[in-house]
């Protein structure tokens, strides 16, 4: 199973913020998609799903999953098959934690009545796996940006749907939970979820990525391993930075070091 984007664009007056970027993603990779701010990667990542458009959005191109075209399939028929976890840690309503996570199987139950058994043990999991088990009874309202980051992770591994669009689901956690999370997506990856993750820290992309895709300016720049796409000179043309490289125990990191014409 794969989802292919072709030729998508999204436009408001004046201004294209997404130009004619296809890409695809297939189960079992875990993608980066990786660019200086305003570079389009939230607009990306809703244009896909079809959502976060308005009167003043223009958007063409193609989304397809497994050869159909998204754009056909129900809501529900969509949250089956494609979670999202939004760059805004925010929900409507005062709910529990647990509460919150069992809205990532909604799509799965009937209208009505109490969730399954499976169900159930699926939530369990999913909170013991992002550790947000000791906050199931406590509003989501009250909880640390870092705390509501790992429960709304929750929430969309709770769907265990073929594909995962994550918004910088590291951005708010401190570094421990930043290595779990990117550990959880790995697995979940490895599992034959495919995953496609906003993230800026250059040297977890370097770590846990099967791919990177580097935006600059509504494009996608370049694309490919890691070690391939993280040039000097690609961050230099969409960053603007100098980065400090090395390995440690086999593994590859990359940091900023200066900006690019210093």
């Amino acid at each position: 199973m794969s989802l292919t984007i072709s030729n998508l664009t999204v436009a408001i007056p004046q201004c294209a913020i997404i130009r004619n970027v296809s890409l695809s993603l297939q189960k079992g990779e875990l993608v980066g998609l990786i660019g200086a701010n305003g570079a389009g990667k939230s607009t990306l990542l809703k244009a896909i799903l079809g959502i976060g458009g308005g009167q003043d959005k223009n958007q063409s191109g193609l989304v397809r999953l497994d050869g159909q075209d998204i754009a056909k399939l129900s809501p529900r028929a969509r949250a089956r098959r494609i979670a999202y976890l939004p760059q805004e840690h925010r929900v409507e309503w005062n709910l529990s934690v647990r509460d919150v996570v069992a809205l990532g199987r909604f799509a799965h139950q009937s209208w009505l009545g109490n969730p399954s058994a499976s169900c159930v043990k699926i939530i369990d999991d999913c909170m013991a796996r992002t550790e947000t088990t000791s906050l199931a009874t406590r509003s989501f309202s009250v909880l640390s940006g870092g705390e509501k980051a790992r429960v709304l992770l929750a929430r969309a591994m709770a769907g265990q749907t073929p594909f995962l669009l994550a918004d910088e689901p590291v951005a708010a956690l401190d570094p421990l939970h930043q290595l779990q999370v990117m550990t959880l997506l790995r697995q979940s990856a490895q599992n034959g979820q495919g995953v496609l993750a906003v993230i800026h820290d250059l040297t977890l992309a370097m770590r846990y990525m099967d791919r990177v895709l580097l935006m600059n300016r509504g494009e996608i720049i370049a694309q490919g391993p890691p070690q391939q796409v993280l040039t000097k000179e690609n961050l230099a043309s969409a960053f603007g930075i100098t980065p400090l490289a090395g390995q440690h125990q086999g593994e590859d990191w990359l940091i900023p070091w200066k900006k690019s014409d210093e």
